[in-house]
């Protein structure tokens, strides 16, 4: 079901990625389980992204399926790195630390997810 759930969500230009303060490891294994990653996909941490430009995030964005280890300030910088490539930037967060990005996402979903902290981020490319 989830396979095919990406297959029409890929089909109508939407793609998903993840960010959590989790640790690699977790984040990938969850990342699977929601076929968000596959072992090709690309992970970057809160402090990768503390050692790059606002540009070079905004190309690296693109390839990257988890955002692990991230703050709230790595959320931000996401989602704009997203919106500066010309995305549509949709994203759900379970907590009061996801508050700021959701306000800056063009679509924010407050949602409770009981067992992991995470927050997906979906961007769609605009026609």
């Amino acid at each position: 079901k989830q396979w095919y759930q990406r297959r029409v969500a890929i089909t109508a230009g939407i793609n998903i990625k993840m960010i959590t303060g989790d640790s690699k490891n977790i984040a990938i294994s969850i990342g699977q389980k929601l076929d968000i990653y596959r072992g090709s996909d690309t992970a970057l941490s809160g402090d990768m992204i503390d050692g790059m430009s606002t540009e070079q995030l905004a190309d690296a964005i693109k390839s990257v399926s988890i955002v692990y280890r991230s703050t709230p300030r790595h959320k931000m910088k996401v989602i704009k790195a997203l919106q500066s490539n010309g995305l549509i930037v949709a994203m759900t967060g379970d907590g009061v630390n996801d508050a700021v990005a959701l306000k800056c996402a063009d679509i924010g979903m407050s949602c409770n997810l009981t067992y992991y902290s995470l927050a997906c981020i979906t961007t769609i490319r605009p026609h």
